[in-house]
């Protein structure tokens, strides 16, 4: 009887041999667990990286359309004190530059008080056309690739009513001189 029992555990051990070989059942298991966790890992981790970058995108975005609504206030600031304060000094002439938001190519100037909005100086500026049309006050139009901004910077007086002037480098430079009741932009 003790013969039978030692023949069985010889048959059980080499069971157990042939069943740690590669290529078994159980090994090939827990390579896959392995890789499957890894896998999900990978995807984890591109997925945060994907939402810290998407979110990253959006805050800059956010932040340059801020910079540019600021430029854009610090300009009618600059040009309305100016205005202003070379108004009282007749006969007073000024050559000014100033910052421009990003993205504004040109800045016209209308003489609203004698601009005739029937005028073929306005046939390329259609927007500014309706504005002078309409009676609007605006009378400095910052015209960008996608957009026209209205401005009111105070009484001023442009030769032939109208006149563009380029941007270059990010900023305009302007001839203001003071005529007593306004000032002339050149």
């Amino acid at each position: 009887m003790m013969s039978v029992g030692i023949g069985q555990e010889k048959k059980d051990k080499m069971m157990i041999k042939k069943s740690k070989r590669p290529g078994k059942c159980w090994q090939g298991s827990k390579t896959g667990q392995m890789i499957t966790s890894e896998i999900f890992v990978y995807i984890l981790a591109l997925i945060v990286t994907s939402l810290i970058l998407l979110y990253g995108y959006n805050a800059i975005s956010k932040m340059r359309q801020q910079t540019n609504t600021v430029s854009g206030i610090q300009l009618k600031t600059d040009l309305v004190n100016s205005i202003e304060s070379l108004g009282y000094e007749f006969g007073s002439v000024e050559i000014k530059k100033f910052n421009v938001p990003n993205g504004v190519n040109e800045v016209c100037f209308v003489d609203i008080d004698n601009a005739d909005p029937d005028s073929t100086v306005f046939d390329s500026y259609p927007i500014i056309k309706d504005s002078v049309k309409g009676g609007s006050k605006n009378n400095v139009f910052l015209l960008g690739t996608s957009s026209i901004v209205p401005i009111e910077v105070g009484r001023i007086t442009v030769e032939n009513n109208f006149k563009c002037i380029g941007v270059v480098g990010g900023k305009v430079q302007i001839t203001m001189k003071a005529t007593g009741k306004a000032v002339d932009i050149s």
